[in-house]
């Protein structure tokens, strides 16, 4: 089903009407326009939308209490079933062990004494769930799939406990192998994102950015470069090719931001790049286009420099002062996932709509 919404954008002339007879006067008024932003389904347009992946032929997204799913060129969503007795859906992530995809998502119960994780055909979402790995105390909170670009497909997980933060990993992703190899070992914060750029592995946590070109070693040393001292706490991470972006920001007393820095790493040095008074909480790359999701807004641009308000439609949508939450390229169209304001998607004609 398909319907119109309309969005008023508040547009602020000034204009100054000078005479000489009557000397200057400031003359100010306002024009109120209607614009239609399309609504291209049937999913709640106030939804919190936790995390997304896609596989070859589904999009699913997760808002914690329910998993969507539907079909790359389709339009409305159906509704993925929990697993029984699980309650909250604390990650998802597609993984391709080379020859099938499969949606993994970690699930708990209501009292967080029960949380397993579990993978699902993603090219034959009506298949049933199958158990891959379960705790009565620790959490899978995050979700990663790496490919090394030649033989092995790593799935990467978070792992809470009630002190601390591990990083673990399968090479197959099947509950016989999925003994939780770990990593990365009682971080204090927990992962937020691993890439690898063809020699090394990056994984970013929340205080502390890792490297290495093993990874039984990830863990063993912090990155400490000089261009990101500035850092306090790290937002996202991603791969473009074999570059390395980071963003962080550094907070205020109160712990909101001060300034957000956009960081990218050649394979030799560090390039930096500095946004006062806002918050980089995602970032999208496709191409030669960068895109960072904000705690307000998105920004978007060529390099770590450029970045600037997209245009097309976007004023008219009020993303400009909605939280960001994630980024993601499926094609030539991007998704915007935010913080009760629902899934936005920008088309090749960089107009923007909501599912």
């Amino acid at each position: 089903m398909k319907k119109k919404i309309l969005f008023t954008s508040l547009i602020i002339f000034s204009l100054l009407a000078i005479s000489c007879a009557k000397g200057t006067t400031g003359l100010f008024y306002s024009l109120s326009i209607e614009e239609e932003i399309t609504d291209n389904s049937d999913l709640s347009n106030d939804i919190s939308v936790a995390d997304m992946t896609e596989s070859s032929s589904y999009i699913f997204i997760n808002t914690s209490f329910s998993v969507f799913y539907r079909t790359i060129s389709g339009t409305d969503w159906s509704e993925l079933s929990f697993p029984s007795d699980m309650d909250i859906c604390t990650a998802i992530s597609v993984y391709n062990d080379g020859t099938n995809e499969y949606l993994y998502a970690a699930f708990s119960n209501d009292s967080l004494s029960d949380n397993k994780l579990y993978r699902v055909s993603a090219t034959n979402v009506s298949s049933s769930w199958e158990e891959i790995w379960s705790s009565s105390s620790d959490r899978i909170t995050s979700l990663f799939y790496v490919y090394d670009g030649s033989t092995t497909h790593y799935l990467f997980a978070n792992r809470q406990s009630s002190t601390d933060h591990a990083l673990i990993y399968s090479t197959t992703g099947a509950a016989s192998s999925f003994t939780g190899t770990t990593a990365i070992t009682a971080s204090q914060t927990p992962v937020i994102g691993v890439v690898y750029d063809g020699s090394n592995f990056w994984a970013a946590t929340r205080d502390k950015l890792f490297s290495n070109s093993t990874l039984a070693n990830l863990g063993d040393t912090a990155v400490s470069d000089t261009a990101l001292s500035s850092i306090e706490k790290y937002t996202a991470i991603a791969l473009e090719t074999s570059n390395v972006y980071v963003s962080g920001v550094d907070t205020t007393t109160s712990g909101s931001a001060e300034n957000s820095y956009l960081a990218m790493y050649n394979g030799s040095e560090w390039q930096v790049a500095t946004y006062e008074s806002v918050w980089i909480t995602s970032i999208a790359i496709s191409g030669t286009e960068l895109v960072a999701g904000l705690g307000k807004g998105i920004k978007t641009g060529s390099d770590i420099n450029s970045l600037t308000e997209p245009g097309g439609n976007y004023l008219s949508t009020g993303l400009d002062d909605i939280y960001i939450t994630e980024l993601m390229f499926v094609g030539s169209d991007l998704y915007a996932a935010t913080a009760s304001n629902g899934l936005w998607k920008r088309s090749s004609s960089l107009d923007w709509s909501i599912e």
